[in-house]
Formats: C-alpha cells, sequence, structure tokens
C-alpha cells in the first residue's frame, strides 16, 4: 500500500513539474534579425536581435542568455528553459538544452515569417 501512494506522489509530482514549464514564444523573421515575444511563460514581452547566419544565441526565460548561465531562482509564473536559435539561409535552427521535449527544431523561413514554438516544439500559438 505504501509503494502505491509513492508511485501515485511521483505522478503527480512529474505532471505538476510538466505544468510548471509550458511557455509560448513567437519568432519572428525581422529585416535586420530575429523578434520574439513572449506569450507565456517568460519575464520578456519581445525581444529583438540581430543574428549573423550560423551564428547562435541562447534564450531562456529571462530573454537574451548564455550557455554557462547561473542557475536562475525558481519563479513559480515563468517557464525553466533554454535553447539556442541559429539563423540559417533557408530559416531558423533552434537547439533545446533545458525545459523542452524537443532537440532540435528547423524550419524554413522565406520572405516574412512567423513560427509559435512552445516546450512540446512547433504549434498554431493556441
Amino acid at each position: 500500500m505504501i509503494f502505491m501512494t509513492g508511485s501515485l506522489s511521483s505522478v503527480f509530482s512529474k505532471s505538476e513539474e510538466t505544468e510548471k514549464t509550458k511557455f509560448l514564444i513567437l519568432l519572428e523573421k525581422t529585416k535586420d534579425g530575429i523578434k520574439l515575444s513572449g506569450v507565456q511563460g517568460c519575464a520578456f514581452k519581445e525581444l529583438s536581435f540581430s543574428l549573423k547566419d550560423y551564428n547562435s544565441q541562447a534564450i531562456d526565460q529571462f530573454g537574451m542568455s548564455s550557455l554557462k548561465r547561473d542557475k536562475p531562482e525558481k519563479d513559480n509564473n515563468l517557464a525553466n528553459f533554454l535553447f539556442t536559435i541559429k539563423k540559417t539561409k533557408e530559416g531558423f535552427s533552434l537547439e533545446g538544452i533545458e525545459g523542452s521535449t524537443w532537440k532540435n527544431l528547423s524550419f524554413n523561413c522565406s520572405g516574412t515569417c512567423r513560427q509559435f514554438i512552445d516546450q512540446n516544439g512547433m504549434t498554431d500559438g493556441k
């Protein structure tokens, strides 16, 4: 009986952990580079920056970051994630490092381009 209670508690803990890491970001290609809009789970509302082809930039729940960042303090209103974004000739390539179920995402982007991403990958933003 105790084993079953422990297992049940573990299941609830994992689903609660997943709930806390939910994020939603709108990624847009701009004339000068990249614009990210934090829709859910982010401290930032908008980030805009230029990025040369094949250079990457780390992004976390607070905005632009680095791979050697200090672990941020837990905030129940924010997701806990870290990924890198790289501009390629065809579009964008992202590498999920922490807080996402995906390891790599890439998509083509010609002209005006908008793509929502969340902890599970590319989404329609709903």
